[in-house]
């Protein structure tokens, strides 16, 4: 269980890591003028998706580490 939750940790940490790339890519074509550019990309949409998921993860992470107390209080019995 605890294996599971890393792995969640990890993949938040990457859409993370993804949200603040695409955010400097959008924040750097909108400098420029390139509004069409940030729709053509769908720059907007894919931050909206990516914090989503995020926000999906964080929850998972959250209703797992009961399990994983109960789990190592059961082997600690």
């Amino acid at each position: 269980m605890k294996e599971l939750i890393r792995s969640y940790e990890k993949s938040c940490e990457m859409a993370m890591a993804r949200i603040h790339e695409l955010t400097a890519l959008r924040s750097s074509l909108r400098k420029k003028g390139f509004e069409s550019r940030i729709t053509e990309l769908g720059l907007d949409r894919r931050i909206k998706l990516l914090y989503e998921e995020n926000m999906q993860m964080r929850e998972i992470i959250t209703s797992l580490y009961p399990y994983t107390r109960r789990s190592s209080r059961r082997a600690d019995s």
